[in-house]
């Protein structure tokens, strides 16, 4: 019986290798597992105590227990003490070595903690009062109105060129006609431009990315 299996109470002995054997190498060059690794990998696939986290990581009880404060125990040992997945506990002990400010501006809001998650929007808030303000962020109704008026200066400035041009000079008919279909074609592109194009790439509501959160309803 192994350490690994004393401290967790496996009753199983690891076959041993007879004098002369030789090992075989499947898969031909590839590494093999030893009946000692094979062993540990069961005792870590059992759950696991938080005195064998402890000795494991060189915590206290204490530091293990306040990181595990969010990972449910998988069930309960002697003296109800708790018993957790090995996998599920090294994802909580172990430090990152990646840079988190790095790793958490790659994350979408709703990936962050619920109390990170009220300090995002709130900083979006913020932003878009100041950005009002300044005069960088315009109301819907605003932008509508603008682009409204726009077109109808636009279309009856257009309408209006065929009757000035008829009353100054003398337009054949098919010139008039080939002007009326260049103003009408005009009036076309204007009003896809101004009123359908937005529709096709209207900026999206951030109430849609609320949803769901802490903030929602």
């Amino acid at each position: 019986m192994s350490d690994v299996d004393e401290f967790l109470g496996i009753e199983t002995d690891a076959p041993t290798e007879k004098r002369g054997q030789k090992k075989k190498n499947r898969g031909g060059g590839g590494t093999h597992r030893t009946a000692s690794d094979s062993t540990v990998i069961m005792a870590l696939n059992r759950p696991v105590s938080v005195t064998f986290l402890m000795q494991v990581w060189g915590m206290d009880r204490k530091t293990i227990l306040k990181r595990l404060s969010e990972l449910p125990p998988v069930g309960q040992h002697r003296g109800n003490q708790p018993l957790y997945d090995f996998r599920q506990a090294a994802q909580y002990l172990v430090t990152p070595r990646v840079n988190v400010a790095q790793h958490i501006k790659k994350m979408g809001v709703e990936d962050l903690p619920k109390a990170l998650q009220k300090d995002v929007w709130d900083a979006k808030l913020k932003e878009q009062k100041w950005r009002l303000q300044a005069g960088e962020l315009w109301p819907t109704e605003d932008v509508l109105e603008v682009l409204g008026e726009a077109f109808h200066r636009l279309k009856t400035t257009t309408q209006l060129w065929i009757d000035q041009l008829s009353e100054g000079h003398a337009l054949p008919a098919e010139a008039r006609e080939e002007l009326t279909r260049m103003v009408d074609a005009l009036q076309a592109d204007l009003h896809h431009t101004l009123v359908e194009m937005p529709k096709e790439r209207a900026t999206p509501s951030q109430i849609g990315e609320i949803a769901g959160t802490d903030l929602d309803g």
